[in-house]
């Protein structure tokens, strides 16, 4: 067991290409003691972490088994006070439908030091496939919004968006694609 340093680092891994991670995530990745990932972590950056590093799965499956939230602030807690370069790697960007910033705030109350790195989201990486966000002409914004909250109701900002001239990126709306299918048909955007 090493020294209480009580560093926390929240990584972004971007949409699983290594070659997508910034170079202080990359180079945090190297010199990591603890990675605590997720289900959208690929191998391939998890392979960048150094051989003795202690990989911990604190992933979701969709519509499947979880490590609940509170689990995972309690191994913030544990590794954070026994190793230097503990790491919170999240698939895409940890600040955006994340919960990267419910974690910071979790650390920041025990008193230990954290570093936000940001990742590429899967919105910023539809860009890699072709597909802009705005176009002129056709997008005169960007709408990034969750399809459901976490009481399983349909966002209420939806509606607003499906009236907009922007690109509208919904996070996590599978359980309620038929719902969002009918406010843009209910807004002539069927």
């Amino acid at each position: 067991m090493e020294k209480s340093v009580k560093t926390l680092f929240i990584i972004g891994s971007g949409p699983g290409d290594p070659d997508f991670l910034t170079i202080k995530a990359y180079n945090t990745l190297k010199r990591s003691k603890v990675a605590l990932f997720d289900n959208l972590v690929s191998q391939e950056i998890l392979d960048l972490c150094p051989e003795d590093c202690k990989k911990v799965y604190v992933g979701k499956h969709p519509y499947g088994k979880y490590v609940p939230q509170e689990d995972i602030n309690t191994l913030i807690s544990y590794y954070c006070n026994r190793f230097s370069t503990v790491v919170r790697l999240k698939g895409g960007d940890p600040y955006i439908f994340g919960r990267g910033f419910e974690e910071w705030l979790h650390a920041k109350s025990l008193g230990i030091t954290v570093e936000y790195i940001p990742g590429i989201s899967s919105m910023q990486g539809a860009g890699s496939n072709s597909i802009p966000l705005t176009h002129r002409g056709v997008s005169e914004g960007v709408w990034a919004l969750t399809g459901m909250k976490n009481n399983g109701e349909m966002a209420a900002d939806l509606m607003l968006a499906a009236q907009s001239n922007s690109t509208v990126i919904i996070y996590m709306g599978m359980r309620k694609l038929t719902e969002i299918a009918r406010t843009y048909v209910l807004y002539g955007k069927g």
